[in-house]
């Protein structure tokens, strides 16, 4: 009885040892494979050319719109102004921004959306109004402000003159996604360093920072100059 009792320790010490052994194994591989996840690139998008008409100078950018639940529109004018600091920072053309009371007063409403029936003569009567040679059309498809944050954008730049679409982006960007948070760390190596250095846990945990990161990749594939 007491050798069979001592088999059995050294059995369960052979295995501690083993599944040990498989770890140590298995962990690296894993660090490896989330290191080389690839960073998070847009598709869904249109893009009518690869370069924007030339004589595309002005734009006027729609107030941001999205459904009516609380958390989104608590958060509408923080992601107003992160859009329109990234578009500015982009350099294609100079960023006008209105108000919900300029464009209510100039058009009847408050807010377009691109998917509404819009009238025939908005688009000229924006162009005219505000001087603009195109429009840009904000949706906030989603929102989640705790992590993993998550925030979706549909985005439509229409020729003020023609109403031509000249580029469309419909994406959702999700921090529970490997790829995303790749996205997140490249981003803040490039845009968003601190005096602290690169932090990624608070993009990921920042409305405004995520916002950031998420528009400016979003704009990237606007059409070039």
């Amino acid at each position: 009885m007491k050798d069979w009792r001592n088999n059995l320790r050294r059995a369960g010490a052979i295995n501690i040892a083993l599944l040990l052994v498989c770890l140590c194994s298995i962990c690296p591989a894993a660090a490896a494979n989330v290191s080389l996840t690839s960073a998070y690139q847009p598709d869904n998008f249109h893009r009518a050319s690869r370069k924007l008409p030339e004589d595309m100078r002005r734009v006027l950018v729609l107030p941001l719109t999205g459904d009516s639940s609380y958390e989104q529109t608590e958060s509408m004018e923080l992601l107003y102004n992160v859009l329109i600091e990234e578009l500015t920072k982009s350099k294609k053309f100079e960023v006008i921004r209105v108000t919900p009371a300029q464009l209510k007063a100039r058009t009847g409403r408050s807010s377009w959306r691109a998917e509404d029936a819009l009238p025939d003569t908005l688009l000229d009567s924006l162009g005219k109004a505000f001087a603009c040679n195109g429009v840009l059309f904000c949706h906030l498809t989603g929102y989640r402000s705790y992590a993993p944050l998550s925030i979706g954008w549909r985005l439509k730049l229409i020729d003020a003159r023609g109403g031509e679409i000249l580029w469309a982006m419909d994406e959702v960007f999700d921090a529970g996604r490997p790829s995303v948070v790749a996205g997140v760390k490249n981003f803040d190596r490039r845009e968003q360093k601190t005096a602290y250095g690169d932090d990624n846990w608070l993009t990921l945990h920042s409305p405004r920072r995520f916002g950031r990161y998420s528009i400016a990749t979003a704009l990237r594939h606007l059409p070039n100059r």
